[in-house]
């Protein structure tokens, strides 16, 4: 089961996942799952026309494929955990939380190398067994189900694919974190310096600051 969870814009991505959905399943013989799981919004034409495109892919392929544009999606937590492989096509990702979601889950995942993704999303090899999912770095199609296949292949394999779970929930990064990442870049964008405070003051425990009165005067003579 691939799986996608967020907002159906243009910066998702989503498009790349309806146009390789149908090839993905008769190649693979109707054995895979799509899940897309995210409201979209119709006075959008991005989002109408993945909407549209969803309702076909559900009606014509029922047993594999669902969507509900139309809805606001509440099971993401349940997902997270109870898919194969996550799915983030993303055009640029600053940072990302979702992957982390995912990985918390034990859930790899398959996204675009751009930004937040590919410092944290790192194509998994079967000869070292390190990685904690599968990247693509042309935003195209083509590219898209190259990465599919590659983790399709290692899905197959059960004690690759075990250790790539292990991998992916050790590769979860804590939400302090990325949402430091995050505060630094608004500072940045501010021409300011962003100060974490929590490691100044545990300094300041290690370290005492320097106090005249803690030195007794040098005589010169």
């Amino acid at each position: 089961m691939f799986s996608f969870v967020g907002r159906v814009t243009a910066q998702k991505g989503v498009h790349l996942i309806l146009d390789i959905a149908e090839h993905i399943i008769h190649k693979f013989e109707y054995k895979v799952q799509f899940l897309v799981g995210g409201p979209a919004n119709m006075r959008e034409p991005y989002s109408a026309g993945c909407a549209h495109k969803m309702w076909a892919l559900r009606h014509k392929y029922p047993n594999c494929f669902w969507a509900a544009p139309d809805d606001f999606f509440t099971d993401g937590a349940l997902v997270n955990r109870g898919s194969d492989f996550g799915l983030m096509p993303s055009v640029f990702e600053p940072g990302g939380i979702v992957q982390h979601e995912f990985f918390v889950g034990g859930t790899p995942v398959v996204a675009f190398k751009t930004g937040g993704l590919k410092d944290s999303v790192i194509e998994y090899l079967w000869d070292t067994q390190e990685g904690t999912g599968y990247t693509f770095e042309s935003h195209t199609t083509g590219d898209f189900i190259f990465a599919m296949d590659r983790a399709i292949g290692t899905f197959r394999n059960k004690k690759q694919y075990n250790k790539l779970r292990e991998n992916a929930f050790r590769g979860t990064m804590d939400g302090e974190v990325v949402s430091k990442a995050w505060l630094s870049e608004f500072y940045r964008l501010r021409g300011k310096i962003f100060i974490d405070y929590t490691i100044v003051n545990k300094l300041n425990k290690e370290f005492p600051p320097w106090r005249p009165e803690d030195y007794a005067p040098i005589s010169i003579i």
